[in-house]
């Protein structure tokens, strides 16, 4: 477990998303407002170990997450093209 970053997960690439959108983290690189585009494996949106980065994730603006083809990267595993807003903005 990430407890640093309060994700569940072990994977890297959750830890990345989770270290540039979490809301909590003031030295996060990517400032508020800032937008984060990645491509990553899918997995994220529906396996139980990223269910608190997905959580981290819907508090900030999503602008796009678009599955594509698995022959457009030609990579083992399917893939997802993410592009969010990091909001640290308090709701009311």
């Amino acid at each position: 477990m990430c407890t640093t970053l309060d994700i569940e997960s072990k994977d890297p690439y959750g830890a990345f998303i989770g270290r540039f959108i979490n809301r909590y983290d003031q030295a996060t690189p990517l400032k508020n407002g800032g937008v984060l585009a990645y491509i990553v494996s899918d997995t994220f949106m529906t396996i139980k170990s990223h269910l608190k980065l997905r959580k981290h994730l819907m508090q900030n603006y999503v602008h796009k997450m678009l599955r594509v083809h698995p022959d457009t990267f030609r990579a083992t595993v399917n893939t997802v093209i993410m592009v969010a807003e990091r909001n640290t903005q308090k709701k009311s």
